[in-house]
């Protein structure tokens, strides 16, 4: 697996670090390897990495990553969208402490 970085800018403003490397790999890496990649690469936190996108050309080993590496996950949640999926899923994981709550309020009350 090689990497070649093809740019790198420290934006100070968004508390970030925006990367564009060059990836040599066997099949098409999943954003998981991706961002461990960047874990080594760049001594970075894993919850504090958005994955912008992983392009590659047709029938080609050689992908394009683009991604932002913040100095932390809290500039990280101020400056990013988060996708439906996680706006659900953080919706979901409130609604089920809610209910342990409830459940524990419960079983102290008998």
């Amino acid at each position: 697996m090689n990497i070649k970085i093809l740019n790198e800018f420290e934006n100070p403003l968004l508390h970030r670090k925006e990367v564009v490397f060059e990836l040599h790999h066997e099949k098409s890496p999943t954003e998981t390897e991706v961002k461990q990649i960047a874990v080594d690469k760049f001594k970075a936190k894993e919850n504090a990495i958005k994955v912008k996108g992983i392009n590659a050309a047709y029938g080609s080993n050689t992908f394009k990553v683009e991604m932002n590496i913040y100095h932390s996950k809290e500039k990280m949640d101020i400056t990013e969208i988060k996708s439906k999926r996680q706006r659900e899923a953080e919706k979901k994981a409130i609604e089920e402490a809610k209910k342990v709550q409830e459940n524990k309020n419960e079983g102290v009350k008998e």
